[in-house]
C-alpha cells in the first residue's frame, strides 16, 4: 500500500506531543487544587471565571493530544 514520506517522522513528533501533554497535565492538576482552594467568591468573579476557563480549555486540549492517532498502514 502506497504512504506518504515522512510518516514515521510524524509518528515521533506526536508520541513526543504525548509525553508533552502528559508532563502538563501534572501541572493542570496544581493549577486546578489552586483553584479549589480559592474562595467561593472569588471563584465566582470574573477573574475566577477566567481561570476556570482557560483550565478547561487547556485540560480539554490535553485529552485530545491523547487521543490523537496515526492511521495504520495495511
Amino acid at each position: 500500500m502506497p504512504q506518504l514520506k515522512g510518516l514515521a517522522n510524524l509518528d515521533e513528533k506526536i508520541q513526543a506531543l504525548k509525553e508533552a501533554a502528559e508532563q502538563l497535565k501534572e501541572t493542570l492538576q496544581e493549577k486546578r487544587e489552586w483553584w479549589d482552594e480559592k474562595t467561593e467568591k472569588w471563584q465566582e468573579s470574573d477573574a475566577g471565571q477566567e481561570w476556570d476557563n482557560h483550565l478547561n480549555d487547556v485540560e480539554n486540549l490535553l485529552d485530545e493530544i491523547e487521543n490523537l492517532e496515526m492511521p495504520e498502514g495495511e
